[in-house]
């Protein structure tokens, strides 16, 4: 699959081996939401937001997160996981996506966004934020994957951000360090992972909320949370 790598991993020196534990945990994380994605594709069908069933994702639900895009450019949360409002210090529900983004990085994102939407295509960003004074900067990546878009509403995506576990939230806002955005495939060039064959077991029994629930190292206000009426 194009585009889940980062080769020598995110610190720019040294191999995967090289990298700290939670870097592993940060890909896996992606690369779960990412494989459930391509489970979900029927042929060369996008997903839609309706397919969508947090149990497919229970191993990312902190960094997972659902985005409309009702304008050119910009991405409103509809869902926000845990790991935003632990990057934001508050609820992130309702925020443009790049409230978590440095001003100057927001043209960027804005252009990716729209390329996502409109080729369509996948985003896989690699980011960085100023931690704080004497703290090593915060290394994160995003993942960003189209759903297919239904006539009564606007365009969205489901989307992954993984973090290293965070005491504060940082000083800065997220710079983009890279940035690839690749076309959908059709079925015929991508490889589906062995994730579609957890989906037949999922059909058989009701989807639950799209929620994460409380643990004991957890706040418990830090929930997942569908904010739209349309889809309880």
């Amino acid at each position: 699959m194009a585009g889940i790598g980062f080769g020598g991993g995110t610190g720019g020196k040294g191999g995967a081996g090289s990298e700290p534990p939670q870097a592993f945990a940060r890909h896996a994380m992606i690369q779960e939401v990412r494989g459930y994605w391509e489970a979900l594709r029927q042929g060369d069908t996008l997903p839609s937001r309706a397919d969508i069933d947090p149990r497919g994702i229970k191993g990312a639900l902190t960094g997972a997160f659902l985005i409309e895009h009702n304008m050119p450019g910009i991405g409103r949360l509809r869902i926000a996981g845990m790991n935003f409002t632990d990057f934001l210090g508050m609820d992130a529900r309702g925020m443009p996506l790049s409230a978590l983004f440095d001003p100057l990085a927001w043209p960027r994102l804005a252009d990716a966004l729209d390329q996502m939407v409109q080729r369509p295509a996948i985003l896989d960003m690699q980011l960085e934020a100023e931690a704080g004074p004497g703290r090593p900067a915060l290394l994160a990546r995003m993942l960003l994957l189209p759903l297919r878009r239904d006539e009564t509403r606007s365009a969205m995506s489901l989307g992954c951000l993984a973090l290293p576990p965070l005491s504060a939230p940082p000083a800065g806002r997220m710079m983009i360090r890279h940035l690839r955005a690749d076309p959908v495939l059709p079925s015929h060039l991508r490889a589906v992972p062995h994730a579609r064959a957890r989906l037949a077991s999922f059909a058989e029994n009701p989807a639950p909320e799209f929620r994460v629930k409380p643990s004991p190292a957890a706040r418990p206000y830090l929930r997942l949370v569908d904010t739209d009426p349309d889809h309880p």
